[in-house]
């Protein structure tokens, strides 16, 4: 049984960009092996698990199916213990950069219309991103969280606002801004 996880062997492929030719012979094997190594037909070598890993530029016990399940590329990698960053997301293209992003917020991302209908801007996207949920959501349910976002930050405005002499709440809070 193959110690290999051959789905993460593909996303990192892909991540780089390269088909299974191109790796191939950017390690110096046979034109065919990555595919087979992908199907789980055959494993590479310790010495080639170790350039494959290199190439890809993440870890080999990832490659293994240990338990951290991040892409974040080994050579920016500080420690077994590295988490993503909540402000990582700062755009439409850096969630789907990111193949470890919650498949619902990939959803979202893959999107353009509903992206470009709600106009989800930078902070939005970092806030989205950051939001752990133990069953994770579907685009649909990040869209309604990004709306309670959304009302939350209408409601702060017009707390805010609603203490300073002169100013009427309603008219102070332009709710169009958020109503993207």
């Amino acid at each position: 049984m193959s110690e290999l996880n051959t789905v993460r062997l593909r996303l990192a492929r892909e991540r780089l960009g390269k088909n299974q030719i191109e790796l191939s012979k950017l390690l110096g094997t046979a034109p065919g092996l990555v595919g087979q190594w992908e199907r789980g037909d055959k494993e590479p070598s310790l010495k080639k698990l170790k350039q494959l890993a290199k190439a890809l530029d993440v870890r080999v016990g990832w490659l293994l199916d240990d338990h951290e399940g991040d892409l974040t590329p080994a050579s920016t990698q500080s420690g077994a213990n590295s988490r993503r960053r909540s402000d990582q997301y700062d755009s439409r293209e850096a969630v789907l950069a990111d193949y470890q992003a919650p498949a619902g917020l990939r959803d979202l991302a893959n999107d353009g219309g509903l992206v470009t209908a709600l106009g989800i801007d930078a902070r939005e996207w970092s806030a989205l991103g950051s939001c752990v949920f133990y069953d994770g959501l579907t685009k649909d349910g990040y869209c309604a969280a990004l709306m309670i976002l959304r009302t939350c930050a209408i409601e702060a405005r017009r707390r805010e606002l609603g203490g300073k002499p002169g100013r009427h709440v309603a008219a102070a809070v332009d709710e169009t801004q958020y109503a993207s």
